[in-house]
C-alpha cells in the first residue's frame, strides 16, 4: 500500500481519491463516506473544545544592517516586541554595522508541535512618516519593483532623491 503522507513535488501528479480507495481495497462510495465521517468529526463541537498543547517555543531574530544579515535564536524570552519598538543588539555592531534596530514585523509559525516566532528587524529608527509614505508609494507604483525589493535604503533614495516635492 502507498505511503499517504508523501509530499508531491514538481511534476508528480496527485493520487485521485479513486485510486487510492482502490489501493486500500474499499468502494470509492465507502472511502468518500470514511472521508466526509472524519470531516464531520473535526468540525464537530466536541473536537473544537479539545485544547492544543504546543511547547514553549523559541524566539529568532532576524537582524538586518547596511554590511549584512544575522539570525539570533532566543529561548525563554517573555516578551516579544511588537512592530515598531526600539530593540539593542550591540553585540552585533560589528556583523551587521548597526546596533539600533525597530521591529518591522512580526510572524509566528507551528513546526513540530514548537511555536516559532520570527521578529524581523532593521537598522535604525520606527518613522510613522516612512511607513505612510513607503505604503503609499508602493500602492501607486511610484517605485519599480528593482528598487522596492532593494529595501528600504533605496527606496528612500529613489523617492527622496527625486520626488521629495510630490508629498
Amino acid at each position: 500500500m502507498r505511503n499517504f503522507l508523501h509530499v508531491f513535488h514538481g511534476d508528480e501528479r496527485m493520487p485521485t481519491l479513486k485510486s487510492i480507495a482502490n489501493e486500500m481495497g474499499i468502494s470509492a462510495s465507502a472511502f468518500h463516506k470514511r472521508i466526509h465521517k472524519i470531516h464531520n468529526l473535526l468540525m464537530s463541537e466536541d473536537y473544537a473544545n479539545v485544547p492544543i498543547q504546543v511547547k514553549q517555543g523559541k524566539v529568532q531574530f532576524a537582524l538586518t544592517g547596511f554590511k549584512g544579515f544575522k539570525l539570533v535564536t532566543v529561548e525563554g524570552l517573555h516578551r516579544i516586541p511588537r512592530r515598531s519598538e526600539q530593540v539593542d543588539f550591540p553585540h552585533f555592531r560589528s556583523h551587521t554595522g548597526s546596533s539600533m534596530y525597530y521591529v518591522n514585523s512580526v510572524s509566528h509559525e507551528m513546526e513540530e508541535g514548537e511555536m516559532v516566532t520570527t521578529v524581523y528587524l532593521d537598522y535604525g529608527m520606527w518613522s510613522p512618516y516612512w511607513e505612510l509614505r513607503k505604503s503609499r508609494a508602493i500602492e501607486l507604483h511610484e517605485v519599480p519593483r528593482n528598487i522596492r525589493l532593494g529595501g528600504d535604503y533605496e527606496m528612500k533614495e529613489f523617492l527622496f532623491g527625486r520626488l521629495h516635492d510630490r508629498w
